[in-house]
């Protein structure tokens, strides 16, 4: 191995290295005869030009160039390159491949350089991390050669920049959402500004061009609606009062797809408020705000619920399909008010049935309570939330570290964020008493921290992209590599060989392709026979509800002589459906992933002599489930409300008459039970199926493609070689240094996904 002499000054070192880069295969021989060569070896490497290898002394000089990283040197050996080309001894193409290797080697190294100087990995941030991605991704760019790689890190830019994290907002009416949430994105852009007296669900998300989409009832949904009117005097009011005033030009609104607009932001309150929207807030289900504000803009969505004492019962049902899907959860209570029943039903029902692990409370205007009153309100929040979850039998679900609480001012700091700090200060509040960077930093830490779960998978599985891209660079370029020093008549023989092979392996791998699709029709059809059981099981939950409600209100009548409480009763529906919801949830959950392992490991020992070459991904089944049906959750608000109407009409003596109306309401209401249930299972069946296929089938095709690739590359290299073997020679040497490049990319995305 060969190093150089250092001790020789910058501008002589340039010249030197400059003659080196000069030599080619083609004119190696005319510079070997030179004692001016044997003289710039032996000052240059202290070297025998009987031991000199071309390749190995200009990747020296390539480390050198790395290591030196200095204007000065950088100049130096491009001006020895520049005076060469002008003294016609280096083409000036030659020269500027040159500079644009060496200048490409120095933007990698300098990339490295600079991650050095940060923190560890482990303790960069969410950012930081995507930087480096972004960063990798541009030099692979550079780098890469074939549409398939190429389109590999177009979807690798695509992934990296479709980043979505949700915060969902809930609380009861005044409870202060509007008035947090615009201190948070420092704009009046909720609340009585822009949104006064809102009741419909708002979905906050980023856009360079503030624009607003507005969302009207589907038929399906506003019947239902009526429906429950007939039961729920404040829906009845709440029907009676919009049919009065839009009669039938209704229809306009209500379409059995849900109509849609867009509108100015400036008009949202024409929509959403009850004051100025004329009724036509009662139409809508919810509103989608698009604005530019730089807290929504790393993909964040905000969703801003309407008060859980909504009397709309399928607005409640509608916020909580979003809220299941949420990355956060937080819920406001006004410190004046305590925790209400509501807040604490919400708060257990979302550990209790929608798969909530951490929540966030934040008690807002603690500027109306003194520091003693807000320690009494979060011990009497804690202890009602964990005797409503005894309650439901799900105490254990609540761990010292499952809800944390911050206090805040957020009319005071919306005053410090709106051009009224003054105001504030002069009621005794800096912007950070408030409270409002406690709550910044806790969501940044939840979102983007490091023990954020879906910022870490995304970064590993962005990293696994660009990983999985280079090394098929890599594997391309070292294949090529090997051809380029093979004669033409070698590289013409192991083509017709590859040709023959890739014939074979065509034929293999449509036969997996054909049992990937067999084997997801196998999953599909066990699905459905799952699901043809469902009545059967639904039938069985609604006779025990039954049960449970009608032995209960019989034996208090003869033996206490009195009916037992509504709230009882109420507690054995809703939990007795619930838990019935899950428990066949869950036994759908356990035979469709005992039958999906026993596929994908058929399919696996059918792949086996091919795994290695495809990277074929594991499937999780347990993880993949608990995606797909983590907060399912149905609202049972209208059965309970007709039980109950019942059960204050009932007496000893009318029992039986009891039983044959909550026979009749449980028949009524699981029709739509059923039918949501069979939606949501139906869902699951096909994303399943969908999820399998295309997780076996991509590796596939991308097997395919690769040999593509190889063949016309082959075909490229034995035209080159023939046509023009010094243009070969030249190919090698930019391999070469793509090489060492991709090898730096390699290691750092390692360390990513480690």
């Amino acid at each position: 191995m060969s190093n150089i002499n250092h001790n020789i000054n910058i501008e002589e070192l340039a010249k030197l290295c400059a003659v080196i880069l000069c030599v080619d295969e083609k004119n190696l021989d005319t510079f070997s005869k030179l004692s001016a060569f044997s003289k710039i070896l032996e000052n240059l490497f202290e070297l025998n030009p009987i031991n000199f290898d071309l390749q190995r002394e200009k990747n020296e000089i390539l480390k050198v160039f790395q290591e030196k990283n200095s204007q000065e040197f950088q100049q130096a050996l491009f001006g020895a390159l520049d005076k060469l080309s002008n003294e016609e001894i280096l083409a000036f193409q030659k020269s500027d491949e040159i500079k644009k290797i060496f200048t490409l080697s120095l933007e990698t190294k300098n990339e490295q350089k600079d991650e050095s100087s940060k923190p560890a990995l482990d303790d960069k941030t969410f950012q930081e991390k995507m930087d480096i991605l972004f960063d990798t991704l541009l030099t692979l760019s550079k780098i890469v050669e074939g549409d398939l790689i190429k389109k590999r890190l177009e979807s690798a830019q695509k992934s990296l920049k479709n980043r979505n994290f949700s915060i969902g907002i809930t609380g009861v009416m005044n409870a202060g959402k509007s008035t947090l949430l615009n201190a948070l994105l420092r704009s009046n852009i909720l609340g009585t500004a822009v949104v006064p007296e809102t009741a419909n669900l708002t979905l906050l998300r980023y856009s360079d061009i503030p624009k607003v989409k507005v969302n009207f009832w589907n038929k399906e949904k506003w019947e239902e609606i009526e429906k429950s009117a007939q039961h729920v005097e404040q829906i009845s009011k709440f029907i009676k009062e919009t049919k009065a005033k839009f009669g039938n030009e209704i229809d306009k609104f209500i379409t059995k797809d849900g109509r849609q607009i867009e509108i100015d932001i400036n008009d949202i309150g024409l929509y959403t408020s009850a004051e100025k929207s004329d009724m036509k807030c009662n139409l809508v289900q919810s509103v989608e705000l698009y604005t530019n504000l730089e807290f929504l803009k790393d993909g964040v969505t905000i969703v801003d619920t309407p008060g859980l004492d909504d009397p709309v019962i399928q607005r409640e049902e509608i916020t909580k399909e979003y809220l299941n899907s949420c990355d956060l959860l937080i819920h406001l209570m006004n410190a004046a008010q305590s925790a209400s029943e509501k807040d604490v039903e919400f708060i257990a029902d979302a550990f209790a049935y929608q798969g909530v692990s951490k929540l966030l409370v934040i008690i807002t205007r603690i500027d109306a309570i003194t520091k003693e009153e807000l320690s009494e309100v979060i011990a009497y929040t804690t202890k009602s939330i964990k005797k409503r979850l005894e309650q439901l039998n799900k105490s254990t679900l609540l761990k010292p570290q499952s809800i944390d609480f911050i206090a805040v001012a957020g009319k005071l700091a919306l005053m410090h964020r709106t051009g009224e700090a003054k105001k504030a200060l002069a009621l005794g509040y800096s912007e950070e008493r408030t409270g409002i960077f406690e709550v910044e930093k806790y969501l940044n830490e939840a979102l983007f921290g490091p023990k954020s779960p879906k910022a870490n998978l995304l970064i590993r599985s962005n990293a696994k992209i660009l990983y999985l891209a280079s090394k098929e660079c890599v594997n391309a370029f070292v294949k090529e590599n090997e051809n380029l020093s093979k004669s033409s008549e070698e590289l013409e023989a192991e083509f017709e060989t590859i040709k023959s092979q890739n014939e074979k392996k065509e034929k293999r791998l449509e036969k997996l392709l054909s049992h990937v699709k067999d084997s997801a029709k196998e999953l599909k059809e066990f699905g459905d026979a799952a699901l043809m059981e469902l009545d059967a099981r639904a039938n069985a939950l609604r006779d025990k509800i039954f049960s449970r409600v009608y032995d209960d209100v019989r034996y208090e009548l003869n033996k206490n002589k009195k009916k037992p409480t509504e709230e009882r009763i109420a507690y054995i529906v809703e939990s007795g459906l619930k838990d019935g919801m899950i428990d066949l949830i869950r036994d759908f959950r356990f035979s469709f992933s005992k039958k999906s392992l026993s596929v994908e490991e058929r399919l696996s020992t059918l792949f086996e002599d091919v795994k290695t070459d495809l990277d074929m991904p594991k499937f999780d089944a347990k993880a993949f489930f608990e995606n797909q049906t983590n907060g399912i959750s149905l609202n049972f608000s209208v059965l309970i409300l007709r039980v109950l109407t019942s059960l204050r009409k009932c007496s000893k003596s009318t029992v039986e008459e009891f039983g044959d109306n909550i026979n009749s309401h449980l028949n009524d209401e699981f029709v739509v039970i059923k039918k949501e249930l069979l939606k949501i299972l139906k869902t699951l069946n096909n994303n399943l199926t969908d999820d399998f296929t295309l997780r076996n089938e991509e590796p596939l095709s991308r097997a395919k493609s690769i040999m593509q690739d190889e063949v016309e590359s082959l075909k490229r290299q034995i035209k080159m070689l023939a046509s023009d073997k010094q243009r070969a020679k030249e190919r090698k040497k930019i391999i070469q240094e793509k090489l060492l490049i991709l090898d730096s990319i390699q290691e750092r995305l390692s360390e990513i996904m480690a």
